[in-house]
């Protein structure tokens, strides 16, 4: 899950309407947003970047295994179809905007800081979310069990979505999100119906 929110987040999709250009999802040096074809600053450089949660290259010693982990290797754009109604929300409240990256699409959640939570109980959601993508799944031992399991760690994947944590060390965000990551590639491999699907090479 990528989690993009501030003053950063605001300016890109200010940028977006003003401009009527559509917002960029990248991976290169860092994972961000920016504006497909958008204002750059006098060196040439783009002007308005929004960074995901633990893939600053400035900021985050790490961002290199945590985008790997999160988005994959390799570099790649893609166009993030923000409706009018999350726009809005963007600009005029203080929302997050929660990206999952799915197969053959993204899977988005606009959601504002509705459930911060104290940093225990952010580690604690963090393990829960461990046990449910590991020892929960490997227990299932019917497709009965399975479809039970994929509708409980989707519920849980939507919940997470809402949380935060302000006093949250980055190690601790790093976990959390690797957490969520582990638990949305187990929720992929099961159907609807309760039947494993074999991981693509």
């Amino acid at each position: 899950m990528l989690r993009f929110y501030g003053s950063d987040l605001k300016a890109i999709v200010t940028e977006s309407i003003t401009t009527d250009k559509s917002v960029v999802l990248a991976k290169d040096h860092g994972v961000y947003l920016m504006v497909d074809g958008g204002e750059q600053r006098d060196d040439g450089r783009v002007r308005h970047l929004a960074y995901a949660d633990g893939c600053h290259p400035d900021l985050d010693p790490e961002w290199v295994s945590m985008a790997r982990i999160l988005v994959g290797g390799d570099s790649f754009e893609e166009r993030i179809p923000l409706t009018e109604g999350g726009i809005v929300d963007i600009i005029t409240k203080p929302y997050q905007l929660s990206i999952m990256l799915k197969a053959q699409r993204l899977a988005m959640f606009i959601t504002g800081w509705q459930n911060c939570v104290p940093v225990a109980e952010y580690r604690h959601l963090t393990d829960r979310i461990n046990v449910m993508a590991q020892a929960h799944f490997t227990a299932c031992r019917s497709q009965k069990e399975l479809k039970s399991w994929r509708m409980m760690a989707q519920r849980l994947l939507v919940d997470v979505a809402v949380v935060g944590c302000k006093r949250a060390k980055a190690d601790d965000h790093h976990c959390f999100l690797i957490a969520c990551r582990q638990l949305q590639k187990q929720f992929e491999r099961v159907t609807t119906e309760g039947v494993i699907q074999a991981v693509a090479i």
